[in-house]
């Protein structure tokens, strides 16, 4: 399955743009795989981020709420004294 992309505008100094070019054509890949590479290289050694995620995934897994086996009644939710 193809991940979705988008594009995105950086400024940066024309010398590393042209050593990045350089560095590029010398790998055999585009600049664009070189930030790509670099930034989920970033984001994947970073302790915090992936604590983050670790714990995001697991609140996910359990759930924002406990909900009985059967579900719930839409009057039950409504049956609170702030509505009579």
């Amino acid at each position: 399955m193809k991940r979705a992309t988008r594009n995105i505008t950086f400024n940066l100094p024309v010398d590393l743009i042209q050593r990045a070019k350089v560095h590029a054509a010398q790998h055999a890949t585009s600049v664009n795989s070189l930030v790509r590479e670099a930034l989920e290289k970033s984001m994947a050694s970073d302790p915090a981020r992936q604590a983050a995620v670790q714990r995001m995934l697991e609140r996910a897994r359990k759930g924002l709420f406990k909900v009985p086996p059967g579900g719930i009644k839409r009057e039950e939710i409504y049956d609170r004294r702030v509505f009579r």
